[in-house]
């Protein structure tokens, strides 16, 4: 594992990254994104199996149940999250990681893969926003 900073971007040095490190495997880097979950709805989960949160079916949550168990929601915040470090660090991979206190159970990985056709629609709607939003504010 290797520590990483702010990390901006090469085409618009308006958008960051901050990931908590880079992933050595096999000769390749990759991102390595980490989540503690302390609660969900104001119930507490610090201390529960991976597998028993994802069995509460809360759609707010970041994982779901799979075909091949649980896996990252792709339509929830932290998968734009991850997607955009790798674009923004130019990585291919983002090891996404959950982890509670429970004694067994608790931590999961999955290898999120970039993806092209996601950045592209998200680098617009992030452009639009900042020229919208932002540039005004700082225009005098």
């Amino acid at each position: 594992m290797e520590d990483t900073g702010l990390t901006l971007c090469a085409t618009h040095s308006f958008l960051g990254a901050t990931s908590d490190g880079k992933v050595h495997d096999a000769g390749e880097v990759g991102v390595l994104e980490i989540k503690c979950p302390f609660s969900l709805k104001d119930k507490p989960i610090n201390k529960m199996e991976i597998q028993d949160i994802v069995c509460l079916s809360d759609s707010t949550f970041c994982l779901e149940q799979g075909n091949y168990g649980p896996q990252l929601r792709r339509e929830h915040h932290y998968y734009t999250q991850v997607q955009g470090e790798m674009a923004i660090m130019g990585l291919p991979w983002c090891d996404f990681v959950v982890w509670t206190c429970a004694k067994n159970g608790n931590i999961f990985i999955e290898r999120i893969i970039f993806d092209q056709n996601f950045i592209t629609a998200m680098m617009l709607n992030l452009v639009d926003f900042y020229c919208v939003n932002v540039v005004p504010k700082l225009v005098l």
